[in-house]
């Protein structure tokens, strides 16, 4: 700070020659004239002091018999004197100072923070139904009602808040949180599938079954009718887990020709300018072939903040459909991929102990059986119909 202040003032580097040049500085401390950066070379000192002490200097230079020179200048007005005739300068800095403040009048960022299930896009969204985007007027957002109306408008937000901070919008939430609506109504626990029970985890419910007990699909492993020694039936809703060892299978098919996608050599690339808000195309020819896309923004980023004029690039990728014939392995291949997709999908709360694959071939497509030995949780909740006689 105390640089500019010493730039935007003038200052200049002055020599310092005499028969007692430090006699001289000592002088000018006890008459409070500042200088600085001290240099001594050969017989002369160097030291710098601001074009509105230097004046001052004169007196104490004969009373002192020294001899000063300036050596150099340096300042604001010296930097700027060489562009006193250039008037465009000075118009065009008042014009960037302008335009600067008229865009600092509007939102050009927003970001999102709080949120866990609820995605950005879809808070983006939100606040723009309520009149909150890039490109707003500042004036135009009263911070309250939009908190209000954001609420409102999306069920699981409970709590939001609008802070503005020069040109980034910061949209804070906090998610509702999800009520549990357990049944509480009587039930029993019965098997999903064949297994033999390995271990019995009843929380609620008496159990049926016991461990090393083989059942079927359907049987009660544990009930919700609870008789007491007294005679009386109270029932409850059963929970908890049945673990067993079953067995299951799944078959896939692949057909031995495919149509498979044949991509071009020459890709297809379209560029959109975001403008302040405003999407400019900058290709106008359209894409009429079959393609794949793949989009990415090109931003200027600085930390969460970034410059509200970015282009989005989408690349275009034409393709051909053709009619391929797969060898073995490639079909066996196919076949993994959906036996792997199944696993994740469809038996992700199970064990895998084991497995085997049945394979048959044909001209026509490639048949692969696999028969799972899982252990896993059978246990599955079905109500109790209760018959009232009045």
């Amino acid at each position: 700070m105390q640089g500019l202040f010493r730039y935007i003032l003038g200052y200049v580097c002055i020599r310092i020659d005499g028969t007692f040049p430090e006699r001289f500085l000592n002088v000018c401390a006890a008459n409070r004239i500042k200088l600085w950066d001290y240099d001594k070379k050969g017989k002369y000192i160097y030291a710098k002091v601001l074009n509105r002490d230097y004046f001052k200097l004169k007196e104490l230079r004969r009373r002192c018999e020294v001899r000063i020179k300036i050596v150099s200048k340096y300042g604001l007005k010296i930097e700027t004197k060489p562009y006193k005739q250039r008037y465009g300068l000075v118009v065009g800095a008042v014009l960037y100072a302008l335009i600067m403040v008229f865009l600092s009048s509007f939102i050009w960022n927003i970001e999102i923070k709080g949120n866990k299930n609820i995605t950005n896009e879809t808070i983006i969204d939100n606040c723009k139904s309520i009149g909150i985007y890039e490109g707003v007027f500042k004036g135009k957002i009263n911070t309250e009602d939009a908190r209000l109306k954001l609420i409102m408008h999306n069920g699981d937000i409970s709590w939001a808040s609008f802070i503005i901070e020069g040109s980034h919008l910061t949209v804070n939430i906090s998610e509702t949180l999800k009520a549990d609506k357990s049944d509480t109504s009587p039930s029993n626990l019965v098997a999903t599938t064949d297994g033999v029970i390995e271990r019995l985890e009843i929380k609620r419910g008496m159990p049926t079954v016991k461990v090393n007990q083989a059942v079927l699909k359907g049987e009660l492993l544990a009930t919700g009718a609870m008789q007491y020694t007294d005679g009386t039936t109270h029932f409850v809703n059963s929970s908890g887990k049945v673990i067993a060892k079953t067995k299951r299978s799944y078959t896939v098919k692949i057909n031995s020709i495919v149509s498979k996608k044949v991509y071009s050599s020459k890709k297809e690339v379209r560029r959109l300018l975001k403008l302040f808000g405003i999407s400019i195309p900058l290709n106008y020819t359209p894409v009429t072939k079959p393609t794949d896309k793949n989009t990415e923004e090109i931003k200027i980023m600085c930390d969460t903040s970034y410059v509200p004029i970015y282009i989005i690039k989408t690349t275009f990728m034409p393709y051909k459909n053709e009619k391929v014939k797969l060898t073995e392995k490639e079909m066996l291949t196919c076949a993994k991929k959906e036996l792997k997709k199944y696993q994740q999908n469809e038996m992700s709360q199970s064990e895998i102990i084991s497995y085997e694959d049945d394979i048959t071939k044909t001209d026509k497509e490639l048949v692969v059986t696999r028969h799972y030995v899982c252990r896993e949780n059978i246990a599955k909740i079905e109500k109790i119909k209760i018959n009232t006689v009045n």
